[in-house]
């Protein structure tokens, strides 16, 4: 054991740049490795201690170095990076931390490691966050300013930590970081009623309903209710009181959709359970052209009137990239309500979704609900149908680069890489997923999976139970098959045994 400094830096949105330019983007690193990374660690009395995929370890005797280190690297990236365009510039987030390890051979190990690993994914692009163990070693000796981000409860570390932001004096400091999920506000989404007069049409309104649940629980400023918890109330008139005791949640927001021709209207009003007050109502009568303009505005509306402090730029980061046409919109929609285990369904699904991108070609979606159908063929052929699995790779891969910043998209390229035995890749997006929508319950289960198919089967237990924290309904056939292989991969058969039944 002993005492040391590890800094732990990762590199922003490589999973994009991989999608991107694989080749070209290896050959950055690469060169950046060589040419700004190892003479930097160096030249401050610093050494890697390894290399891991889009990440780096580093350890420092001395914490004034680590930090001097860390500026050098992040102006020198900085200075790199102004040639190219902005979707192609390698940045880092950097996270330092000075704490007790393991050595063993050249690698280290422990809490002073994980800790350095959760401040480098609380640093903003291109930022460096240290403990307080490392800013009271180093305050006063460099000319930098720190912004005291408060304490941190940090997954897997048994005690909070005091965090800081480091910056240079000149820098502007930045926003205050967001509050704690305890006291984030706590809001449900209740089907959005289908007024029309085909009932066929429902499956509509729940689309406009599902999507804005999805875009509010982008927002860690925001406790999303899910949409099975949600949709536990869909056709049934209920006490708003009542819903808000079962969910726990403050705020409801309730609608209609009205589809009449070529124009559609939806209402939509937002309450305050514990006053009955409707804090916010609006009705959108538009072309139906306009409908994602329609649904923007609805979400934006309402995170505006719980958080009013966020800045509009975040705003637009948490907006999902809306298909071109409603046409395809609706065939996507239209092909996620039919049965996928009933053959028909399954082949009428995979129908509409080839639809959509044929009228809609830059829709990332469509791409990745059709992926899933490549993929689910070659499942049910017993692995004997290469080509639909290599169909599903193509796919998958044009989703991310037509909307990298959508969780289901991400996870589903990872998924298919866990099909193709390349386990590496398939780990690296699964968890860029989840980073991406830590409440998406789905991408949570997919993690579960994947640690089955690399031997980590008792971890896998943890991400399902993850799953059903985040949606206590959750409960597709696939979920409880997949519980129950990792029991019996760790040879606990009598669960095992109780998940199938």
């Amino acid at each position: 054991r002993r005492l040391t400094v590890i800094a732990v830096a990762d590199v922003v949105g490589y999973s994009r740049l991989m999608v991107a330019d694989e080749v070209g983007t290896l050959a950055v690193l690469k060169q950046r490795r060589a040419e700004i990374l190892e003479p930097t660690v160096r030249a401050h009395g610093g050494r890697i201690v390894k290399l891991m995929g889009d990440g780096v370890l580093l350890e420092f005797a001395s914490a004034v170095n680590a930090v001097k280190s860390a500026l050098e690297l992040q102006t020198k990236f900085a200075g790199a990076n102004q040639p190219l365009p902005e979707n192609r510039r390698i940045v880092l987030r950097i996270g330092i931390n000075l704490g007790d390890v393991i050595g063993e051979g050249s690698d280290i190990y422990g809490d002073g490691v994980n800790i350095a690993a959760r401040l480098e994914a609380l640093a903003a692009p291109g930022g460096i966050v240290v403990s307080a163990t490392v800013h009271d070693h180093v305050t006063g000796k460099l000319a930098l300013a720190f912004d005291d981000l408060g304490e941190r409860t940090l997954k897997n570390i048994q005690k909070p930590v005091r965090i800081y932001r480091a910056r240079q004096q000149a820098q502007v400091a930045a926003e205050p970081a967001a509050r704690d999920s305890n006291v984030r506000a706590s809001i449900a989404i209740l089907p959005f009623a289908n007024l029309g007069d085909d009932p066929a049409q429902g499956y509509f309104s729940d689309g406009i309903t599902e999507d804005i649940i999805t875009e509010l629980s982008r927002w860690r400023l925001l406790a999303v209710q899910s949409r099975s918890a949600s949709f536990r109330y869909r056709g049934i008139a209920v006490d708003m009181k009542q819903v808000a005791r079962e969910l726990n949640v403050r705020y409801i927001v309730e609608g209609s959709v009205r589809r009449m021709g070529e124009r559609v209207r939806i209402t939509a009003q937002l309450i305050d359970t514990e006053t009955g007050n409707h804090v916010w109502a609006e009705k959108f009568d538009r072309e139906v052209a306009d409908i994602f303009a329609v649904q923007d505005q609805v979400v934006r509306t309402i995170v505006s009137t719980l958080v009013g402090r966020v800045q509009a730029a975040d705003a637009e980061r948490a907006r999902r990239k809306p298909p071109a046409s409603l046409a395809a919109y609706e065939c996507v929609l239209q092909g996620n309500a039919l049965p996928w285990s009933d053959p028909a369904g399954e082949a009428e699904a995979t129908r509409l979704f080839a639809t959509a991108i044929e009228i809609d070609p830059g829709y990332g979606f469509a791409h990745a609900m059709l992926a899933v159908m490549y993929y689910r063929s070659w499942t049910n052929d017993f692995g004997n149908s290469d080509a639909a699995l290599d169909d599903a790779l193509g796919l998958a891969k044009r989703a991310v680069e037509l909307d990298a910043n959508e969780s289901s998209i991400i996870s589903t390229l990872g998924f298919v890489y866990l099909l193709q035995r390349s386990h590496d890749l398939a780990l690296q997006y699964i968890r860029r997923a989840v980073e991406i929508n830590p409440n998406n319950q789905w991408t949570t289960g997919d993690m579960g999976i994947a640690l089955i198919y690399v031997g980590q089967a008792e971890e896998a237990l943890g991400w399902f139970r993850r799953a059903r924290e985040i949606d206590p309904y959750f409960d597709p056939s696939w979920y409880w098959s997949s519980l129950g292989r990792a029991y019996m991969v760790l040879h606990r058969y009598e669960e095992a045994l109780a998940t199938f039944g």
